[in-house]
């Protein structure tokens, strides 16, 4: 269909909730209005490290997600999956401004995530998709967009924080 219809729309809410301890380090969960654990984070410094809850209840290995304090154009590279899979971080840009919903944010950070495959030898990479997430300063990821296929679904997937409602 017309990619710039919405086909559906939803509103999850999600809510720092207590801290946890996986390998030593201490994590802040993000909890899902269900209660459920959709990632937990901490932060070092000016970086930011997540693991994303996973299936059957684990976590993903430690990823570096954000790093305040690194200019536009700065990138790092997170290897996964026993070297099969790698993302790629690439600053776009920093001390930008974004709307959304008529609210002017400053001070975000665009970043954009490049996901490879790697191909059967195993070290040589091949470029499949992107994501971008915008992080503004004292609030948080206020955007991400992520074009099919890097969707979950069979279309783009576009998330964004809402007003707070008065």
């Amino acid at each position: 269909g017309d990619s710039q219809n919405i086909w559906w729309s939803d509103t999850v809410k999600l809510r720092v909730s207590g801290d946890t301890i996986v390998e030593g380090l201490s994590y802040k969960k993000i909890l899902t209005q269900f209660g459920t654990i959709e990632k937990i984070v901490r932060k070092e410094g000016t970086q930011y490290f997540g693991r994303n809850h996973e299936l059957y209840g684990g976590f993903s290995w430690e990823y570096l997600f954000l790093d305040e304090n690194l200019p536009a154009g700065s990138t790092w590279v997170h290897v996964k999956n026993e070297g099969q899979l790698k993302t790629e971080y690439v600053v776009e840009e920093v001390n930008a401004t974004h709307v959304l919903h008529g609210i002017e944010y400053k001070d975000v950070i665009k970043l954009r995530a490049n996901y490879y495959d790697s191909y059967t030898d195993g070290t040589t990479f091949e470029y499949r998709y992107f994501a971008e997430h915008y992080y503004a300063k004292g609030i948080g990821e206020i955007y991400a967009n992520y074009p099919y296929p890097a969707s979950p679904i069979f279309g783009d997937l576009k998330i964004s924080i809402l007003p707070n409602p008065k």
